[in-house]
C-alpha cells in the first residue's frame, strides 16, 4: 500500500516567501498547526507540543530538506503510529499573485495499524490545518 499518499493543495494570498516561515518557525507553526519546541532547521530533528497537556510531544520527526521559500521534506511521527515513521512534502510555487501550496504525506498507508483508518483520520487533519493556514492570509 505504499502508493497510498495523501495530497493537499491549497491557494494562499500571499508569497511563497512570506508563507515558507510558517512551516518552519515556532511561533508561527502555533497558529495553524502545533506549537513548536524551536525553530526547524535542515538536518535537524524538531517536535510539536501538545497545548492541553504543555511539554508533552505529540508530533515528531526530522527535518529533511529546507529550502525557502519554495520546499521542505521532513519525517512525521507520533504515538498512534508506534514507531512508524512517515514523510511530509511541501512544495511552494508562485502562481497569480500568490501562492499554490501542494503538501503529500507519504507512508501512512504502510503504518502498523488500520492502514485506511491512518489514511482517513490524517487526510480530515490535514484538511482542518491546511484551512486554518489558507485563512491566515485571507484577509491580507
Amino acid at each position: 500500500m505504499s502508493d497510498m499518499n495523501i495530497i493537499k493543495t491549497i491557494f494562499i494570498k500571499a508569497s511563497p516567501k512570506e508563507v515558507f516561515p510558517y512551516l518552519v518557525k515556532s511561533d508561527l507553526l502555533a497558529k495553524w498547526f502545533h506549537p513548536a519546541e524551536s525553530d526547524w532547521a535542515e538536518g535537524h530533528p524538531y517536535a510539536l507540543i501538545s497545548t492541553e497537556r504543555p511539554g508533552e510531544k505529540i508530533l515528531w520527526g526530522d527535518v529533511m530538506v529546507m529550502q525557502p521559500p519554495e520546499h521542505v521534506v521532513y519525517t512525521f511521527t507520533h504515538p498512534f503510529l508506534e514507531g512508524h515513521v512517515t514523510t511530509v512534502n511541501i512544495v511552494l510555487e508562485a502562481c497569480a499573485g500568490g501562492t499554490k501550496l501542494t503538501l503529500v504525506h507519504e507512508g501512512l498507508g504502510d503504518g502498523p495499524a488500520d492502514a485506511m483508518g491512518l489514511l482517513s483520520n490524517h487526510d480530515k487533519g490535514w484538511d482542518k490545518h491546511m484551512g486554518s493556514l489558507r485563512e491566515i492570509f485571507a484577509d491580507a
